[in-house]
């Protein structure tokens, strides 16, 4: 469930930013609960749930390889995890999710 929502969160509601300013604002709110998400509740990655949100979670995308999709997926969860993080990697620290939740850490 937190990495539905924390890809929703970074990747679906920013796809539609500037298609209608008044939805924007709401939007923006909205996607600020990744960082809470990300940093106090995410213990795991679900690749193909990230890859869902970069198609826009449209039920009839086509898939040809589930592993490519599971990579890309992949990726675009690293990325979007690494834009929460960039202070702390610029600053040198490492970042890891475990069971037990979130660890930073000297590099």
């Amino acid at each position: 469930m937190i990495n539905l929502l924390a890809a929703y969160c970074t990747v679906s509601l920013r796809k539609g930013l500037g298609q209608n300013l008044q939805a924007d604002l709401p939007r923006l709110k909205i996607a600020e609960a990744a960082n809470w998400l990300i940093r106090d509740h995410l213990t795991e990655l679900h690749p193909l749930v990230w890859a869902h949100a970069a198609e826009g979670f449209d039920n009839s995308a086509r898939i040809r390889s589930v592993s490519r999709f599971a990579a890309r997926g992949h990726a675009g969860a690293l990325a979007a995890i690494a834009g929460q993080f960039r202070e702390e990697i610029e600053g040198g620290q490492q970042i890891a999710f475990t069971g037990r939740g979130l660890q930073v850490s000297p590099a």
